[in-house]
């Protein structure tokens, strides 16, 4: 008989890898619904915070009971230490909308341009709404002309009417029917966060297909002219936009548009689509998705997306 056996924490330590390695598996299969969000964005980190409190029992442990190091207590240590650093790493969650993109035809949410997509599209290691399972083939965009997103050069950035996003006409993009509109909530600054306000602030839901809705945020406080229940159309004005809500990168005003299973914030998965008949970086585009980026110096440099023309007429 061995004169170290295992002892109970160590046994723990390697059912939690066991489980969070199946979790992870089970993430990445997609297969969307209740259980995939929840182990997503609340399972993962439950992970984590399990393996320091096993970490702890089993420090404790091993100074009562001497020698400090035996080969199953290295192994506990060595198990969640992989939990510590696999279970919170972040990742695009795998929709289990990935490929099957919504049917309907989409157009841009906004008017003229040229409008920067600072953030989105559906890809790329630096787009933070690919972490968020709701918005996660969502876009931010935000009108710039000659290279600024701000009226003057000595631009204040805690003055939302400054930016050129700031009360320009918000569209749908789609038709459907609106089943949650929202105008009461103040614009304010994004550079002074409030941390009780909603993430979405002022928006748009509109439902356009059984289980599809799409999402338009961050509108300006009275601006929205329908109300739930309206049968919208593409292309009709909806709103302007705001600086409402957390606008959660950004700091600045903008517009952000994603599609989602539910219409409820923070709720269900994303799910692709395309938009039609815009002008992209490199001229006219019939069907396709622009993306958010960012350039050699870290400055956001997604693409220069608008009507069509527009990009000819913008600088270079």
């Amino acid at each position: 008989m061995s004169q170290n056996p295992p002892e109970l924490w160590t046994i723990l330590a390697l059912l939690l890898l066991i489980v969070t390695l199946s979790g992870h598996l089970y993430i990445f299969r997609g297969p969307g619904g209740d259980s995939g969000l929840w182990l997503y964005k609340k399972g993962r980190f439950l992970a984590g915070f399990s393996a320091w409190l096993i970490g702890v029992l089993g420090l404790v442990t091993a100074l009562r009971r001497p020698p400090l190091v035996r080969r199953w207590r290295t192994e506990g240590f060595l198990f969640l230490m992989l939990v510590i650093f696999t279970a919170p790493i972040p990742y695009g969650y795998p929709s289990s909308r990935r490929h099957t993109p919504s049917q309907a035809e989409y157009h841009l949410p906004v008017a003229g341009g040229p409008w920067r997509v600072l953030y989105g599209g559906g890809g790329g290691v630096h787009n933070p709404l690919a972490l968020e399972p709701d918005r996660r083939y969502g876009l931010v965009m935000a009108r710039e002309d000659d290279g600024t997103r701000w009226r003057s050069k000595d631009y204040d950035n805690t003055v939302s009417a400054e930016s050129l996003s700031y009360g320009e006409a918000v569209l749908a993009p789609v038709g459907g029917v609106v089943v949650a509109a929202v105008q009461d909530l103040e614009d304010r600054s994004f550079q002074h966060r409030v941390e009780h306000s909603t993430e979405r602030g002022n928006h748009v839901v509109i439902e356009v297909a059984p289980h599809e809705f799409c999402i338009l945020a961050h509108l300006q406080q009275g601006s929205l002219t329908v109300s739930e229940g309206d049968i919208v159309a593409i292309g009709q004005v909806l709103a302007k936009v705001g600086s409402s809500g957390r606008g959660v990168p950004l700091t600045e005003p903008h517009l952000d548009m994603h599609l989602s299973t539910r219409p409820e914030e923070g709720e269900g998965e994303g799910i692709p689509f395309y938009f039609h008949d815009y002008t992209g970086p490199d001229g006219p585009v019939e069907r396709g998705i622009p993306t958010g980026g960012l350039g050699h110096q870290g400055q956001l440099d997604g693409d220069l997306i608008g009507g069509p023309g527009v990009r000819e007429s913008a600088p270079d």
